[in-house]
């Protein structure tokens, strides 16, 4: 993620998990953001030379914004996130 040390994104087959730490507190937040729940996802890329990227996701419970360093983190994760939503939506076997 963005700010050094503030927390990252994992990506699991059930779920986003995301882990900050509060930076004037020691307080650590782990949440995980279960797939079925996400109803949208959206990208957005900044800047020519030093490329952010930024994901937000819509969910049930609300709006989580996560802002990358990398665009291409920010796109791999966009990219991953949409495809375990769709073979959620999607079981293998039928079609």
């Amino acid at each position: 993620m963005k700010v050094a040390g503030a927390g990252f994104a994992g990506i699991t087959d059930q779920s986003l998990i995301h882990y900050e730490q509060a930076l004037l507190r020691s307080r650590k937040s782990m949440m995980p953001i279960p797939y079925h729940q996400i109803v949208g996802v959206a990208s957005a890329e900044e800047g020519t030379r030093l490329k952010t990227g930024e994901i937000t996701l819509l969910t049930s419970a609300g709006q989580f914004t996560f802002e990358f360093r990398d665009a291409e983190k920010a796109h791999w994760t966009y990219e991953s996130v949409v495809d375990r939503i769709l073979n959620q939506a999607l079981p293998q076997g039928r079609g």
